[in-house]
Order: structure tokens, then sequence, then C-alpha cells
């Protein structure tokens, strides 16, 4: 099977989750990066390195919408999935206006998350209408 993504930068602050993520992309071969802080600098310093990002909605710095808003501004083709344990934080209409490609609800299931991974990759931004 072909890597998931050649690199994806993960944010958020669980460290069973990131595990869980870094496990996941590891095994499917692809290279993955945890970036818990200046994700946004880190992105800012080469967005073409990335074919992914996953987002945690909740952070210490700033909200996962906040940060997809940033980094759909430096490069608006970057796929972007949010991770969020409260779907009133962010709606779903609101999500896809910002250019958001999925919502994962926590706990996050890593099956789930890699089936939601690929169709991202695949095919773009996918939530529902």
């Amino acid at each position: 099977m072909n890597s998931y993504v050649t690199k994806a930068s993960t944010v958020g602050s669980y460290t069973s989750s990131r595990d869980n993520l870094l496990d996941l992309f590891a095994k499917e071969g692809a290279r993955a990066r945890f970036v818990l802080n200046s994700c946004l600098n880190f992105f800012r310093s080469d967005p073409e390195q990335f074919d992914l990002v996953i987002t945690d909605m909740t952070m210490p710095k700033m909200t996962g919408e906040a940060l997809a808003r940033k980094l759909l501004l430096i490069r608006r083709d970057i796929p972007i999935i949010l991770c969020t344990g409260y779907s009133a934080a962010i709606s779903k209409e609101r999500a896809r206006s910002i250019g958001i490609g999925e919502f994962v609800m926590k706990p996050i299931v890593i099956g789930k998350l890699a089936r939601t991974v690929r169709r991202v990759l695949d095919g773009g931004n996918l939530l529902p209408k």
C-alpha cells in the first residue's frame, strides 16, 4: 500500500493521541511530524512539504479553526482534518466555508482516522453539505 502522506503535521496536546497518530503514519511508511508549538511558523517555512495537516480544535495558543484559516491563507489547497471533542465549537458549515476537509470526533479511533486521511488525500475537502 502507498503511504498516506509524505509528510503530515499533527497539532495537539495529548501525548497518547500523538503517539497513536505517529504510529499510524509510520506503519504506512509515511513521514509525520507532531508539532506542539510554532506549527504556523513550521508550515510557513516550507508549505509545499506538507500533504496534510491534522489539528485539534482546542489548543493552548489558538484554536484549530484559527490555525486552519492561517494555513489556508498560506496555501489554499492544503487538506486539513480537524479533531474535536465538542462539535458545537465549530459547525460543519463554518468548517466547510473555511476550507477544512474533515472532522474527526474524539476520542480518536485510529482505524476511522486512517480512512479519513485516505479519503481527504484522495478526494480533497469532503465535509457533507
